[in-house]
């Protein structure tokens, strides 16, 4: 999926008459505390459609915390673009 939300703006706007598209990338840690913590981003956000509906799913979840535990909490990341349109 990584790629495909960015390629079909990018068409979007070149249809729409836009030419000049400039485009960043952003990807920066974020911690939580808690297993809860991270358990309410993954249940109210669409990062993972569905979490939470396949028990494999909480098996995955705290082999993640597991791995990822540090001193400042558990770190995951945030992937984020921007374009920039200009006729």
């Amino acid at each position: 999926m990584d790629g495909k939300l960015k390629k079909k703006c990018l068409e979007e706007l070149r249809e729409a008459g836009f030419t000049n598209l400039q485009t960043f990338n952003y990807d920066a840690l974020e911690y939580y505390q808690t297993p809860e913590d991270l358990l309410l981003l993954l249940i109210y956000t669409p990062i993972i459609p569905d979490f939470g509906l396949n028990d494999r799913d909480f098996e995955l979840l705290n082999n993640f915390i597991a791995n990822n535990q540090t001193s400042k909490g558990i770190v995951t990341n945030s992937n984020r673009f921007m374009i920039i349109p200009r006729k």
